[in-house]
């Protein structure tokens, strides 16, 4: 019997080293994933906080943006799959901010509102084919987080067409916070396309509600995640 056992116990060790570095690969391979996704998003030179300055190299005509978001879809189904098999993964953060998961929840989800809504529908940025496959891939992500950690979902009231109105037309500042938002990511958009002075409302205000239920989402899962993970960051990001 202990002959039978010391055997079996020479056989299995070989076995579950190899369990055991395949793991850690994995999970070491899921950071690495994590580092080159935030990297689409932040460079020496614009460092982080502002998800658009990354957009200002492909506008205003748009060109080469189309490899940016391939780059981003690689990278980002690379870690959202690894992450599904090896979850454990999602406590290992790094220390500095442009390599975390909030970080990078934030700025994505920035850089996809800008693209889909932030420019008129008849824009050629806005109908990317890779742009939509980026948007189902991101808003899959946002539900598996969604039920690991169940955050409330209640999403805020938009603001009534003629309100918004008033305010895409400059006669008055409204106080939607998210209204507010919307139009200032419109109109930085719009020079950044070279489209700035448009004005139809009835456009922009069926942009803003299709916008609304994902920038809410987006921030509802970058806050979520930043209390599970503790997440302090060194340098402040446009809220």
């Amino acid at each position: 019997m202990l002959r039978t056992l010391t055997i079996a116990e020479m056989l299995s060790a070989p076995l579950l080293i190899t369990l055991i570095l395949t793991f850690l690969l994995g999970v070491y391979q899921v950071i690495r994933d994590l580092r080159t996704l935030s990297s689409n998003f932040s460079d020496a030179e614009h460092g982080v906080g502002d998800p658009l300055a990354n957009l200002g190299p492909y506008f205003p005509n748009g060109r080469g943006l189309d490899g940016y978001l391939q780059a981003i879809n690689d990278s980002f189904w690379s870690y959202a799959d690894g992450l599904r098999m090896h979850h454990v993964a999602y406590f290992f953060q790094s220390g500095r901010d442009q390599f975390s998961l909030p970080y990078v929840l934030y700025v994505f989800g920035e850089t996809l509102a800008a693209l889909r809504w932030g420019v008129p529908s008849d824009s050629d940025a806005a109908k990317q084919p890779l742009l939509v496959r980026l948007m189902s891939q991101f808003e899959r992500f946002v539900d598996y987080l969604h039920d690991q950690l169940h955050w409330p979902s209640e999403m805020p009231a938009p603001l009534s067409f003629d309100d918004f109105c008033a305010a895409h037309e400059g006669a008055v500042e409204t106080p939607d916070i998210w209204a507010a938002r919307f139009l200032q990511l419109s109109r930085d958009m719009e020079r950044l396309a070279g489209r700035a002075g448009i004005h139809d409302s009835q456009e922009a205000y069926a942009r803003y509600r299709l916008w609304l239920p994902f920038a809410y989402r987006c921030q509802c899962a970058t806050s979520a995640v930043s209390r599970d993970l503790d997440y302090q960051p060194m340098l402040r990001i446009r809220a």
